[in-house]
């Protein structure tokens, strides 16, 4: 009866942490190099070395000592163990009370590593090598690592796995040699690219795209596998990157004809290394293009337009200008732009035509995105009504600069899938258009390498008209303390999820505006709602 309630002690403990440590790997798409950076450069990260309840179980491990050299400690210290395993059962249920567990999403591998796991921790409970209060101890303590080696064991299946689909979705491309193929990368704003190029080209072509953020190796491959068919007419597709030599493989299996890039940044520079790689990372697309195919850039990034001055094949510059300057031929330019807390009004001007659109998608950024589709549009004959029944049909992409409008009358914006520094700035001069007071949740962002506290000044810079900027975690606070600076009227104020909420419910009325930036945000929306 004692070993049945020492193995539940020790299976719901360790439940809750296998559950954390399969989302950790699963949120970091099960990569080595991201949870890498995770404990390098987060406060997240390194919290999990040096929390209380791992200096807890250090401390009650490193105290078996004494039990070795004095029995009559041995009954103090499995009451100190059964204590310490019932505090974290207890924690566990108040996170799942106050919907706070992190937990996996559940797929086939999410689903299997959690079960072998758990397996795992069954045959060591039940075959020890020392004091079963001890062995408990150890066991739960080494819970990462068993979560890590059945990750790693599963890479190798999932590698094949990828190969075969890829394999397959490869020769499928190569029969349907009709098909044209449009590929967007970039460092941001791929995904909102590739929904205008979409919803423009419908309206005279069939076509199909990449779904949400699906631009991996297996994500390509299952949508070629699944929609794309004899009939298609074109197909876009979104390549996401993070090391050299990841979008020449998404090249090989869809052989792209057009390429977009949306913007170079150093989005993700820890991963890459340097900015050097981010740029040839880049190039990768524009070297798979044959003699024949054309190439976009943003000619509002630098970075950019330096890769555009280097591209041999033919080629094309899109840029946003708040006066128009007569440019050249292989360029295409929106201009008379007026922005709303509605949408946006502009002028796009190309071969001497000038053509006027509207859209309702919110944010200055949104001229940026849509000009790539509005210039295919041009080039496969849509008419300029055909193309505006296009743009008016685009609906944000969840959680990116959608309209909530919360219990209070408060207007929240939730441009919560995905953050960037770019996201940020244009995500703050939005709230110019708001009258009455505004607020900003903003996850301090990761991946930005020897950048990121510049970067952060930077987003401090932009927020110094905002009326309260609250971050989710300590990463970077000062940095974003320094940028802010002290004479704006900004108040920066960190606190949890709860915490944030309370105060923006308390604060907040009608006609206020409150943005949400990044993943831990949505937290903090999600208790407004």
């Amino acid at each position: 009866m004692l070993t049945f309630a020492l193995y539940l002690l020790l299976i719901i403990s360790s439940f809750k942490k296998i559950l954390f440590w399969t989302n950790l790997w699963q949120t970091k798409e099960y990569r080595l190099d991201r949870l890498w950076i995770h404990f390098k450069e987060t406060y997240q990260g390194r919290s999990l070395l040096f929390s209380n309840v791992t200096i807890a179980g250090i401390l009650l491990f490193a105290s078996y000592m004494l039990v070795i050299l004095y029995d009559f400690l041995t009954p103090f210290f499995q009451l100190f163990v059964v204590s310490f395993f019932l505090f974290y059962i207890c924690d566990f249920a108040k996170q799942i009370i106050d919907k706070k567990a992190k937990r996996p999403k559940l797929t086939f591998k999410s689903g299997v590593i959690v079960m072998l796991s758990l397996l795992f921790v069954t045959l060591l409970f039940f075959f020890p090598l020392t004091d079963k209060y001890l062995w408990m101890l150890i066991i739960l303590g080494i819970i990462s690592l068993n979560v890590s080696i059945w990750v790693f064991i599963f890479s190798f299946p999932s590698e094949i796995y990828t190969d075969l689909i890829a394999q397959k979705a490869r020769n499928k491309m190569k029969k349907l040699k009709n098909i044209k193929v449009i590929a967007v990368s970039g460092s941001y704003g791929k995904s909102s690219t590739k929904e205008a190029i979409f919803s423009i080209l419908s309206q005279k072509y069939n076509v199909v795209k990449t779904p949400l953020s699906n631009n991996t190796t297996i994500g390509i491959s299952k949508t070629i596998l699944k929609k794309v068919n004899e009939n298609t007419d074109l197909f876009v597709v979104e390549m996401g990157a993070y090391k050299i030599g990841e979008i020449a493989q998404l090249c090989m299996i869809v052989r792209p004809d057009i390429s977009i890039t949306t913007a170079i940044s150093d989005q993700h520079i820890s991963l890459y290394g340097s900015f050097s790689n981010v740029i040839q990372s880049e190039k990768e697309l524009i070297d798979s293009l044959s003699k024949k195919g054309l190439a976009l850039f943003n000619g509002n990034c630098e970075e950019a337009k330096i890769l555009f001055e280097k591209t041999k094949q033919k080629k094309l510059l899109y840029k946003v200008l708040s006066k128009y300057v007569n440019s050249n031929s292989n360029s295409i330019t929106a201009t008379n732009l007026t922005f709303s807390k509605n949408g946006c009004e502009f002028t796009v001007i190309f071969k001497n035509n000038k053509y006027k659109f509207q859209s309702d998608l919110l944010g200055e950024h949104v001229v940026e995105n849509l000009l790539p589709g509005i210039f295919l549009g041009l080039h496969f004959n849509l008419s300029e009504n055909e193309i505006q029944k296009g743009i008016k049909k685009l609906k944000p992409l969840p959680h990116t600069m959608e309209k909530v409008i919360l219990k209070n009358g408060a207007i929240a914006i939730d441009d919560t899938f995905n953050a960037s520094p770019e996201s940020v700035i244009s995500a703050s001069k939005f709230m110019k258009y708001f009258n009455k007071k505004t607020y900003f949740v903003l996850t301090p962002l990761i991946e930005l390498g020897k950048n990121a506290h510049a970067r952060h000044v930077e987003v401090g810079k932009s927020l110094k008209n905002v009326d309260y900027v609250f971050v989710t975690n300590k990463n970077y606070f000062n940095d974003i303390k320094r940028g802010i600076g002290e004479k704006s009227k900004a108040k920066l104020i960190y606190g949890s999820y709860e915490e944030i909420a309370n105060m923006i419910e308390k604060f907040s009325e009608k006609g206020d505006c409150i943005i949400f930036e990044g993943k831990e945000s949505y937290v903090v929306l999600k208790h407004l709602l």
